[in-house]
Order: C-alpha cells, then structure tokens, then sequence
C-alpha cells in the first residue's frame, strides 16, 4: 500500500493527520487504522508483541494505588 493510498482518501480528505504516522501493521495491511505513538519503536510495542504473539514483558514495580491495590486472585484449586 502505498503511503499516497495512507494519507488520501477518495475526496482527497486526509486520512492520517499531519504529523502523525501510521503503525506498521496498517501499513501493512493486517490493520484498518492505528497511528503509531511509540516513534516506530516497534520492540517496545505491546500491540506489536500481541500480534506477533509474543509474550509481555513482566512489570517489576506495581503501584499499591488504586482500585486494584492489594486485590488478590485465588489460585483455581482454591475457587473449587
């Protein structure tokens, strides 16, 4: 697809803002619309990583802020 097809549609009305950029998945083809707001930094992407079905990476620190602080998920052999 080219980049012209990206920023134009049929009325000549732009389709991607001025300064914005696609992502690479719409780009190529795998998605309707996506703009990208990590500079094309793909690897640190969890869109990315979910489409190419890799896992996330693990947060080291968890706020103890908000609705879900100190909430805990029995193990399923628990919930039996």
């Amino acid at each position: 697809m080219a980049m012209e097809e990206l920023t134009t549609s049929a009325g000549s009305q732009p389709i991607i803002p001025i300064g914005e950029v696609p992502c690479v998945w719409m780009a190529a083809g795998v998605l309707t619309f996506r703009l990208c707001d990590r500079d094309l930094e793909c690897g640190d992407c969890p869109l990315d990583r979910a489409i190419r079905n890799e896992p996330q990476p693990e947060t080291t620190t968890r706020s103890s802020e908000g609705p879900a602080a100190g909430f805990h998920v029995p193990d399923k052999a628990q919930c039996d």
